[in-house]
């Protein structure tokens, strides 16, 4: 649908964040299983009751606008899900690891759902309508608390980590992609210098005469004087 009007406007991105909240609510249930520290796993319950009061709050500000509930879809919020469960998947069987993950995904899932809620308070400021910044507050007061609670784990539990596997050495990721893997090497193509060339002096005056006045056919001077230019046109009339 074209977005023509502010209120179109906000009810759009009010569907890309509804829709988010499902992604992300979805994510927390399928890390949940997998997370060892009782810190992390704490914070993933607490933190799938508060998504599932902020869909509530997003259905209220979607009735006092008069629009029903509807989900606009999000790929941001899908991509970002299907990433972090994959990275999660990857570490499965090392616990350390595996928590590092989950608590690095769900500190980019609360900073991105806070800034969406930012968008949306703004938005409904600029409409003048209250009510909805009251609920759009509470979602985004919610969130970045969620936030700094999941980037506080994510830079703890990479110590942690780093502590349960001494002497570990860096790998390249697999699925890497490099940067020189199919360039082509670049080559400097081969340029012989020239041989010097001897200096050629200019012709002075004289040569420059003595050229123009000599006709190499005839041995004499190929310039007609007065007297033959006369004649010649004595001859022609």
């Amino acid at each position: 649908m074209p977005i023509a009007t502010p209120i179109q406007k906000f009810t759009h991105e009010l569907g890309y964040v509804y829709d988010s909240e499902f992604h992300f609510l979805d994510a927390m249930s399928q890390l949940k299983p997998h997370a060892q520290s009782p810190s992390l796993r704490a914070m993933l319950r607490e933190h799938s009751g508060q998504a599932e009061g902020q869909i509530r709050n997003l259905e209220g500000v979607f009735a006092q606008i008069g629009f029903p509930a509807a989900r606009v879809l999000s790929t941001s919020a899908a991509g970002l899900v299907a990433e972090s469960v994959a990275m999660v998947m990857e570490a499965v069987e090392k616990p350390t690891l595996r928590d590092c993950a989950i608590a690095g995904a769900q500190a980019k899932v609360e900073a991105q759902k806070a800034a969406c809620d930012r968008s949306l308070v703004a938005g409904a400021a600029l409409l003048g309508r209250e009510p909805l910044s009251n609920l759009l507050i509470q979602n985004l007061e919610q969130e970045v608390r969620a936030m700094n609670l999941a980037e506080s784990h994510a830079s703890v539990l990479p110590v942690e980590a780093q502590a349960a596997t001494p002497g570990a050495r860096f790998e390249e990721p697999r699925g890497m992609i490099s940067n020189q893997a199919d360039s082509p090497t670049p080559t400097t193509p081969d340029v012989s210098p020239e041989p010097p060339r001897e200096p050629v002096s200019a012709p002075d005056d004289e040569e420059i005469r003595g050229g123009l006045d000599e006709d190499p056919d005839r041995g004499q001077s190929s310039i007609p004087t007065s007297d033959e230019l006369e004649v010649h046109i004595g001859s022609d009339g």
